[in-house]
């Protein structure tokens, strides 16, 4: 998409809020994506099938010594309050936007000097209709003999890529599997154990407050993570 005239023609032509109205809309169409996807993501690092695989997960925690019988009835998953809920959902959600932030400043970044080093000031005025005279000239300088030149052009097209980017990239990180293992698979990793080191911890201190209630009908109910 940098190497066609069609792009250097609209990113040229937004001027003003208009520009930052279009950047906005794919940074905010990414978020409220991402802030969709947060439920499901969160519902599905927060069950177990089995008492079991909660053992298998808090293994090497200090909560592993509260376990007990592995093979005790499936122990629901004590539901979050909502302020757990929306702590947990924004460590997510901060933690993604990091990596997109970091993938959208690289492609950024190797847009430019790209452009910098290939895209010459004629070939902005031939894909952007503008005359030589008309480009908004940042900066230029020699390099190795050839002259560069950092235009207001090439800062659009960078930057309206970058944005761009920013959805597409946050897209294929939270629906496709290949993305989700390079980049999330630690991560969620990390939430599952947080999520069964609590349910260790919850039912003990149900079973400790009530001795005779067996795992199986510890209540769902607040408290912390």
């Amino acid at each position: 998409m940098f190497l066609n005239a069609e792009v250097w023609a609209v990113a040229s032509d937004l001027d003003g809020w208009f520009f930052w109205a279009t950047i906005g809309l794919f940074l905010g169409l990414a978020t409220l994506f991402a802030v969709l996807r947060v439920p499901r993501e969160l519902g599905s690092l927060a069950t177990f099938d089995t008492w079991e695989v909660v053992g298998e997960r808090v293994a090497g925690t200090p909560a592993q010594e509260l376990v007990g019988d592995p093979r005790s009835p499936h122990v629901p998953t004590p539901k979050l309050s909502r302020r757990e809920w929306g702590n947990v959902g924004l460590s997510l959600l901060f933690t993604e936007a990091i990596q997109v932030a970091l993938v959208a400043a690289g492609m950024f970044l190797f847009l430019l000097v790209f452009g910098l080093l290939t895209v010459t000031p004629s070939i902005q005025s031939l894909w952007t209709g503008l005359s030589g005279d008309e480009l908004e000239i940042i900066t230029d300088f020699d390099l190795g003999g050839r002259e560069i030149v950092f235009t207001w052009e090439l800062l659009k097209v960078c930057a309206f890529l970058a944005s761009f980017s920013v959805l597409y990239f946050t897209v294929y990180l939270l629906t496709d599997p290949t993305y989700r293992k390079e980049f999330l698979a630690e991560l969620l990793d990390d939430f599952r154990v947080s999520f069964a080191v609590r349910a260790v911890y919850r039912n003990a201190i149900a079973q400790s407050a009530s001795p005779g209630v067996s795992p199986a009908s510890e209540p769902p109910g607040s408290g912390s993570v």
